[in-house]
């Protein structure tokens, strides 16, 4: 077994037969429980392992050891993730923990020599960095709400029209400030959706897109009614022009598009900025993950953003994706059904 699975430490330094803990096991009747040595798979590829070594005996003697082994890979993956998003989080909450602290202690002091613009502007500083811890609080109760399934829509009737123009005015301010051009073509159509939360998503798409895109580009959120019958494996000559639409979404996509809603809704967020790495397209939906924004300029967020997002459609029958191109902008993708008797 030894020779097997090619036994090493935490630190990668493989272990002698003689002093490693199976062996202690084997000739001293010791159990041990340890967790992170690695062993090796049959492709030389190794991986973390928690296991647990147990003598086996017969009459007193030691006749052989049973070793039960986990991979941990997974585990240590979920566990640096948590470290990364404390270690984020910690740094949010700091920065206007102090930025907040700062000014108001100057403010507490009375000093009347402070002009009145400075203490203004001391008092929106404040007011501006309450805001973005309350943000910051919202989004980490919304990650707990969807991890224990507890995150509630009320869902209504309501127009998308109305829902794309309030998310727009909402990000107006923003994509001033940054330079950036806001076009939104909108659709006139029904949904049974939980307003406040579509907007919450749309708003959030379209900030990201605002943050990683350069000054005096656009940022543009469009929509299209769309047919998801027939399936891709039955699109020809004779209707592939109705369903060109349909033809540019995943295969994948479509094959687990949902029974009985073939029309649907297809929201998309596309922005000029630097793009996303194929490798990551997946990954950002994920929880406490976050792109390297040094290259933009512009910082980033605690990563919830997209989890948040993801639940949201998920929780209203639809899917959520991502495509780019490095140097070209990305453009993200909501797909909704649309209201039964529209």
């Amino acid at each position: 077994m030894h020779r097997l699975v090619n036994h090493s430490k935490l630190e990668g330094v493989p272990y002698s037969w003689e002093e490693s803990p199976v062996f202690d096991t084997l000739h001293s009747g010791n159990i041990h429980h340890i967790t992170g040595d690695f062993f090796q798979r049959q492709d030389d590829l190794r991986f973390p392992v928690e296991y647990v070594s147990t003598p086996i005996q017969d009459q007193g003697a030691i006749i052989g050891v049973v070793v039960i082994f986990k991979d941990i890979t997974e585990r240590q993956v979920v566990e640096r993730m948590k470290d990364e998003f404390i270690s984020v989080v910690s740094h949010e909450l700091r920065t206007p923990l102090t930025s907040i602290r700062t000014a108001l202690g100057l403010l507490a002091q009375g000093n009347l020599d402070i002009p009145a613009e400075k203490r203004q502007r001391m008092v929106e500083i404040a007011s501006s960095n309450t805001h973005r811890l309350v943000r910051l609080v919202d989004d980490i109760l919304d990650v707990e709400r969807i991890k224990l399934g507890k995150v509630s829509l009320n869902k209504q009737v309501c127009n998308l029209t109305d829902l794309m123009a309030q998310a727009a005015d909402e990000m107006r301010a923003m994509a001033e400030k940054h330079g950036i051009y806001l076009s939104v073509h909108p659709l006139s159509v029904k949904l049974w959706a939980d307003a406040d939360r579509l907007i919450q998503t749309l708003t959030n798409l379209l900030s990201n897109a605002i943050k990683f895109s350069p000054a005096g580009s656009t940022v543009e959120m469009l929509v299209q009614r769309i047919w998801l019958s027939p399936k891709p494996h039955e699109l020809n000559d004779s209707n592939y022009h109705e369903l060109k639409a349909v033809s540019a979404l995943p295969k994948k996509l479509l094959e687990e598009s949902p029974e009985g809603a073939p029309e649907m809704l297809l929201i998309q967020v596309k922005d000029q900025g630097q793009g996303i790495p194929e490798s990551k397209l997946d990954a950002i939906f994920a929880p406490f993950e976050q792109l390297n924004a040094s290259n933009t300029g512009h910082q980033g967020g605690t990563g919830l953003g997209l989890a948040i997002c993801r639940s949201i459609i998920q929780q209203h029958n639809g899917r959520i994706w991502a495509e780019s191109a490095l140097g070209k902008g990305s453009t993200f993708f909501l797909m909704l059904p649309l209201l039964a008797d529209d």
